[in-house]
Formats: C-alpha cells, structure tokens, sequence
C-alpha cells in the first residue's frame, strides 16, 4: 500500500475514532442525566462508569510506559558523544514522546471526570 493512501486511512481511522468517542460521551451524558428519573437505568451508567475507569486503567499504563521512555531518551542523550545525527533524531523522539504523553494525561484527566461523575459537556474530543 501506497504510504500516502496508508496515512490518508489512518488519518480518516482518526476522526472516526474521535466521532465514536463523543458519541460515546454524549450517551453516557444523556444516561447518567435519565438514571436519576429512572432507577433501570442506574445499571447502564454503571457499565459506562465501569469502561471509562478500564480506558482510564489502560491511558495510566501508556502514560507510564511513555515516561519510561522519555527517560530513556534523556539518558542516550546525557550519553551521547556529539555525534550531530543521533543528538537531532533523540530529541526530536523525545519532544515527540513529551507531546504524545501530554495527549494521554488529557484524555486521562477526561476519563477521569466522567467516570466520577463530573462531568462537563466538551465537544472537543479528540
């Protein structure tokens, strides 16, 4: 496959991604506002309240694992004995890994609001 078709799918997967999620979000909004006029529905939010604290679980994880490796950029570049080429990639790995990190602490802090409860309506889901 073609490396621009590749990235046009995976671009098209992304604003998909991003309409499920405010689908999702919405639902659980609409949910958790009919559960307080309809105890049958107490069930329902619960499971939703019950995925978001997994995805939570789940961007925690990655969150950790990307730090791991921010760290380990740091290092090779305290190692690094000048050579031009590796120096430039590193850092350019690591703002890359800083900036991916500072996404998932968002959509952490947003699962996290949800799922206690707190929630604020966004449209802007990613």
């Amino acid at each position: 496959m073609d490396i621009s078709i590749r990235d046009k799918v995976l671009d098209n997967l992304q604003v998909e991604l991003g309409h499920r999620k405010k689908l999702l979000k919405n639902k659980f909004m609409n949910i958790n506002e009919l559960s307080k006029e309809n105890v049958f529905l107490s069930n329902v939010k619960d499971d939703y309240k019950k995925h978001y604290r997994y995805i939570k679980k789940i961007k925690e994880e990655q969150y950790r694992s990307m730090g791991v490796l921010a760290d380990y950029l740091d290092n090779l570049l305290e190692q690094t004995d000048g050579a031009n080429d590796s120096l430039r990639n590193a850092k350019k790995q690591q703002k890359s890994v800083i900036s991916e990190m500072n996404k998932i602490k968002n959509e952490i802090d947003e699962i996290s609001n949800m799922a206690n409860e707190k929630i604020q309506p966004n449209n802007n889901i990613k």
